[in-house]
């Protein structure tokens, strides 16, 4: 794996992985709650619920179930193929982004099959698909999440080894707050505690203000240093150097700017 940023490689994979994870929430979360509605409606257990070919259907936009493996998950795919994969050897991350893809592929079939033919006259037919659908999509859903939460905690395990990758570190900081969002309650900060153990946004800020001090890009440098001091002013002690070090940039930034 590229670690030195000659490379853009490892930054699209986490940009492509989250958003293929805010995908999939998005059409879990909704899933779920028309469960739970249909369930409180009808005053049963939702292990019990049975839905018709309509309804049934009605729990998936199509074409969204469509976009996330076609739009999101095929270029995951490739590029974890890319970055992991050997002819004797992978990843957990790799392996899990291919599961993934297995198992929408098959939902999106069954909600095809469903859609299609769920409501043929032929009752015996349509039962038997939509007693399939009712065992089957909760399981495959509940995998399906537990998959993404694998591959996410694998993912999370390799930032480290990324931590001096320029383009990464760039792009996290320009986009990460946006793509991180719907993942982490405290966004871009979160993925900072995994990247740098030790410091977390204080050296988060430090390195991408760095690295942009290093290419001239003053503006970016100027925000991100700024940051990284705001960070390590609730606990100044135990950043000193650092802030020694954030304090002398921000005057050469000043004095470029000038």
């Amino acid at each position: 794996m590229d670690i030195d940023g000659t490379s853009s490689d490892f930054w699209e994979l986490v940009e492509v992985f989250y958003k293929s994870l805010a995908e999939f929430r998005r059409l879990f979360e909704g899933y779920e709650q028309k469960v739970a509605e249909y369930a409180q409606d009808r005053k049963v257990d939702r292990r019990k619920l049975k839905l018709s070919a309509e309804e049934v259907s009605g729990l998936f936009d199509f074409r969204a179930l469509e976009r996330l493996r076609n739009d999101f998950l095929v270029p995951l795919k490739i590029k974890a193929h890319k970055l992991f994969r050997t002819l004797d050897h992978t990843d957990t991350f790799d392996r899990s982004v291919s599961e993934i893809f297995h198992e929408v592929s098959i939902l999106k079939e069954e909600h095809y099959t469903v859609k299609t033919y769920g409501p043929l006259e032929n009752q015996e037919i349509s039962a038997m698909i939509l007693e399939e659908v009712h065992r089957y999509f909760p399981i495959r859903l509940s995998k399906i999440n537990h998959l993404f939460n694998r591959a996410r905690a694998r993912l999370e395990a390799l930032f480290p080894q990324n931590a001096q990758n320029r383009i990464f570190i760039r792009s996290l900081y320009i986009f990460g707050e946006s793509l991180l969002a719907d993942t982490y309650s405290t966004g871009l900060r979160a993925v900072y505690e995994h990247i740098y153990p030790e410091g977390g946004p204080v050296e988060g800020y430090f390195h991408a203000g760095k690295s942009f001090y290093d290419s001239g890009f003053w503006d970016l440098a100027q925000e991100a240093l700024e940051k990284s001091r705001d960070a390590a002013s609730s606990d100044p002690s135990d950043h000193q150097a650092r802030l020694e070090e954030v304090e002398g940039l921000l005057k050469k930034v000043r004095l470029n700017k000038s």
